[in-house]
């Protein structure tokens, strides 16, 4: 008979993750301790990573776009290499999908769907790119950047399929989004962080750094991603005359926040998003209230050029873009004029010249270093020497120069048409789904994304590894979408609770 005193078997596990939570907790601790925050951070992805997984189970695939866009350093595996998050946890969606496939008989391979054409013809074209560079399968060694960065295209290339090959329901939607704004503030988080803790800089890099780029501009991301969003959930004219308090207290906070960044381009387009928000919706005099607005605040800003030059030097940035009407010119010097967009643009230019229709690959040599250091070295005065590195990493900022340059005319227009079919679809779901569902709501956020990032695409985008990384899980998505709508079920918000719960209504 078991004596009263011995512990059954729940008592034994509650004390094994008793000494383990302790072991860890003291782990933590003295790792801390000692600043070994690269190590906890490890140790943390490790111990999370296949948590979460156990916890997602089956809704795995919904963490793919917070891994894409968290910003989180990848783990160092040996010497020079590394594996981001991102990465681990597509090759861990592969496994879960093959294994979905495999034991759920109603679960059927969807690959020869038409809308992956697209997708199929950039896949051939990058492989091909792959052994014509002579990185072959050496993928580890071969190249300065090239194999990895191959390897990042095809990874964002399996993205699509894991997705579309998934069920979403309403509640799925609601967490997407959750995870978009999520990973966008950890991304935004982490980079303060490490900026202002963890940055290793020279003196020439600082003093650049301090007239120029600065922990400003990493404010931005989360805020414009905040103004998207408020413009999906709720339309222009709800805003206005429906007097939405919350979602104006949303709004004042990013438009301030986005001004202060000093960026730009995420200012301009930040602007835009009602504009988009409306157009989309139809509401026209929506627009064209935004629009006198914009022509008070264009005039406001001109006129008052003088008040604005006291402003923070952040501020001043990101209302400069004035200076490019013409016959306005920027009153204050304290803004340091950058070239290093024409500088990239030339280089593109000239390499595009070179190899029009199949490109000039990913992969950098040795010699090709040397001489961007060179270049950098002996550039003239006016040139941002930084721009010749950038171009060794393909951080083209144009997305149509950077695909060309890299994988030929020919690749960027078939991924223009890919772009183009993700607007398509966005725009058909959009009329087709029930107004007020998730998942209508989802379809908004990601078109006004899209919208926003065709607008800033001439003065941002890299190669195809970084855009399919960006775009792939969202194409996913709206296949997701739109292969459930064929097989004639649709999303209703039948639920006066407000909760928006997945309600399956038979299209007949």
């Amino acid at each position: 008979m078991k004596s009263s005193l011995q512990p059954g078997n729940n008592q034994l596990i509650l004390v094994g993750v008793l000494v383990v939570a302790f072991i860890v907790a003291l782990f933590f601790g003295v790792s801390i301790g000692q600043e070994n925050y690269f190590e906890t951070y490890i140790v943390l992805l490790l111990l999370g990573t296949p948590a979460m997984l156990f916890v997602l189970k089956g809704n795995y695939w919904i963490f793919i776009p917070f891994v894409i866009r968290c910003g989180l350093p990848a783990i160092p595996i040996v010497a020079g290499r590394a594996v981001a998050l991102k990465e681990i946890w597509l090759a861990l969606c592969v496994i879960m999908l093959a294994g979905q496939l495999l034991i759920y008989r109603s679960r059927r391979p969807i690959f020869n769907r038409i809308e992956f054409i697209p997708i199929y013809v950039i896949l051939t074209w990058v492989v091909i790119m792959f052994f014509r560079e002579g990185i072959g399968l050496a993928i580890l060694g071969s190249a300065e950047q090239g194999g990895r960065k191959y390897v990042g295209i095809v990874l964002g290339i399996i993205s699509i399929f894991v997705i579309a090959h998934q069920s979403i329901s309403e509640k799925q939607c609601k967490w997407l989004v959750k995870l978009i704004l999520i990973a966008t503030f950890t991304a935004t988080v982490y980079a303060l962080v490490n900026y202002l803790f963890f940055r290793v800089v020279t003196v020439e890099e600082a003093q650049w750094a301090n007239t120029y780029y600065t922990y400003h501009q990493i404010l931005s991301n989360f805020p414009l991603i905040l103004v998207m969003w408020t413009f999906s959930k709720y339309s222009p004219t709800e805003i206005i005359f429906k007097i939405k308090l919350w979602a104006g207290f949303i709004l004042g906070f990013s438009y301030s926040l986005v001004m202060y960044s000093g960026k730009r381009m995420h200012f301009a387009l930040a602007l835009l998003v009602p504009v988009i928000s409306a157009v989309i919706r139809r509401q026209y005099a929506a627009v064209m209230m935004y629009g006198a607005a914009a022509v008070i605040l264009l005039s406001i800003l001109i006129v008052g050029q003088g008040v604005v030059d006291k402003m923070p030097g952040s501020v001043e940035r990101a209302l400069s873009f004035v200076d490019y009407i013409p016959g306005v010119e920027w009153k204050s010097n304290r803004i340091k004029k950058t070239t290093f967009r024409s500088t990239l643009n030339e280089i593109a230019l000239e390499k595009i010249a070179e190899h029009p229709v199949i490109g000039n690959g990913l992969s950098v040599s040795e010699s090709e270093i040397i001489e961007y250091e060179a270049m950098e070295e002996y550039a003239v005065e006016e040139v941002d020497l930084h721009a010749f590195s950038m171009a060794a990493g393909s951080a083209w900022h144009n997305t149509w120069l950077g695909v060309s340059t890299d994988f030929g005319i020919p690749c960027a227009i078939i991924y223009a048409i890919f772009w183009l079919q993700m607007f398509r679809y966005a725009f058909k779901l959009r009329r087709d789904l029930p107004v007020g569902s998730a998942v209508r709501m989802l379809v908004t956020f990601l078109l006004i994304m899209n919208i926003g990032d065709l607008l800033q695409s001439w003065v941002a985008g890299h190669s195809l590894e970084d855009l399919l990384w960006i775009r792939g899980w969202q194409f996913g998505i709206l296949l997701a979408i739109k292969f459930q709508f064929e097989k004639g079920a649709y999303y209703s918000d039948e639920s006066s609770v407000g909760e928006h719960d997945q309600v399956l209504v038979s299209k007949a």
